[in-house]
């Protein structure tokens, strides 16, 4: 069924479209609606049907291109921002990778040489010393106290804490690690050591 009817001219009785109002071959005018190439065509409601036609297929076409837009939405990237942000010294713009930094990491910084310790002077004498004097046999009586000294060459080649001071008869007398010695018994002959720097001096120490 064609949207648009045709009409018979009711001169030559030749069919020809609705929309004309003269018919092509006689030129005869169309009366009112003219003749009917059917009794049973109706045009306006083939006109009415033809544009709901139209309509549904408008509707249907708009229908589907926003579909097939809301499946594929296009994507667009951001730009990528301007703004600067410092990376362990080094510049970078956020968006992109960071440049690589050149700083050395800590477990391959360049280690420096310690320091070689200055080697201790070694100690050329050691003596045992009483009132200025070097002593190697002293003779004391029991309760007396007096205090020796020890002296080395060079001065500072040993510290003081490493000094040593021994009895070989505590019961005879005794010393403190300052040099302090106690008188406590009778001995015909102890010795009193000192020690320092691989080196010892001996003094011979007699009480009645």
């Amino acid at each position: 069924m064609g949207i648009i009817s045709e009409v018979k001219c009711a001169r030559c009785d030749r069919k020809y479209s609705g929309f004309r109002t003269r018919c092509p071959y006689c030129g005869a005018r169309r009366s009112q609606r003219g003749k009917h190439a059917a009794e049973n065509d109706n045009t306006k409601g083939k006109l009415l049907l033809g544009i709901i036609f139209l309509v549904v297929l408008i509707v249907v076409v708009i229908v589907l291109v926003i579909s097939s837009n809301n499946k594929n939405p296009s994507r667009t990237d951001p730009p990528a921002s301007s703004s600067l942000s410092s990376d362990e010294g080094v510049s970078s713009v956020e968006g992109t990778s960071p440049a690589p930094s050149t700083s050395p990491k800590a477990s391959e910084a360049p280690v420096s040489p310690s320091p070689s310790a200055t080697p201790a002077a070694s100690v050329n004498s050691i003596g045992i010393y009483y009132l200025g004097e070097e002593k190697e046999d002293v003779t004391l009586s029991i309760g007396e106290v007096i205090d020796f000294d020890c002296e080395i060459d060079p001065e500072d080649a040993v510290d003081e804490k490493n000094i040593k001071w021994a009895s070989s008869d505590e019961d005879a007398f005794v010393v403190l690690q300052t040099g302090e010695v106690t008188a406590i018994g009778t001995t015909d002959g102890a010795e009193l050591t000192v020690t320092a720097g691989g080196k010892t001096a001996t003094c011979i120490i007699r009480i009645y």
